[in-house]
């Protein structure tokens, strides 16, 4: 669009493997629906995402953070059976997370949804993501609990769900995910026990380097 920071080659009779979205090596527009790496961020981009995203069969790393895109998730994303890296943050989505992206089982490894308006609960088809090593939805408008399949998401490095209406306790599930490096849940209203009261059980996070559980209603103290 005319808005865009970097428009190289949109909307002009250039070659389309000179137009502004990847660096991939690309010899025909042929070449270019088999992309395998788009990158667009902070280039104005509006609208919604559309439907025929999942047409991009190939597609393995998808960035279009820190733009204006609005709407809600296709739930067309989960045929994307190729993405490893979904990042999104810093736009203005709207809707729930889409149940279709359990279908993504296997595949993704970083799902970074922060900074938008995205609402509903954390679905529990997430825990079939065994995969994922960054599930970042903070600042948004998320409720409800967190599932205590969160458990079985043992890859995860980093999980960010700070600044939503999170209620309920923090499942001691959340101490299988030893691998943890940052783990960021302040700014909800979570109550109850605090799962990290218990001497030692921060010992299994042997490589935590943040944790946040600010502003919240927790009761108990961190116990080395």
């Amino acid at each position: 669009g005319d808005q865009w920071t970097n428009k190289r080659g949109w909307l002009t009779d250039d070659d389309e493997c000179d137009w502004y979205f990847s660096s991939d090596p690309c010899t025909s527009w042929d070449d270019a629906r088999h992309y395998g790496m788009i990158s667009m961020k902070s280039n104005r981009l509006s609208g919604s995402l559309p439907p025929e995203i999942h047409l991009l069969s190939n597609l393995y790393y998808l960035e279009l953070s820190d733009n204006v895109i609005s709407g809600s998730l296709p739930p067309e994303l989960g045929l994307m059976t190729n993405i490893k890296t979904l990042r999104l943050n810093s736009n203005r989505l709207t809707g729930n997370l889409p149940t279709e992206l359990g279908l993504l089982s296997t595949g993704l490894s970083q799902l970074v949804l922060s900074s938008n308006n995205i609402a509903g609960s954390l679905p529990s088809h997430m825990s079939s993501m065994t995969n994922l090593e960054a599930l970042e939805i903070s600042d948004n408008v998320l409720s409800g609990t967190i599932p205590n399949s969160i458990g079985n998401l043992s890859e995860l490095t980093s999980l960010s769900l700070a600044e939503n209406t999170l209620s309920g306790s923090i499942p001691f599930e959340i101490l299988s995910l030893q691998d943890l490096e940052t783990l960021v849940l302040g700014n909800n209203i979570f109550t109850g026990g605090n799962p990290f009261s218990k001497s030692g059980n921060l010992t299994y996070f042997t490589n935590l380097k943040q944790l946040n559980l600010e502003s919240n209603r927790m009761t108990g103290t961190l116990s080395s």
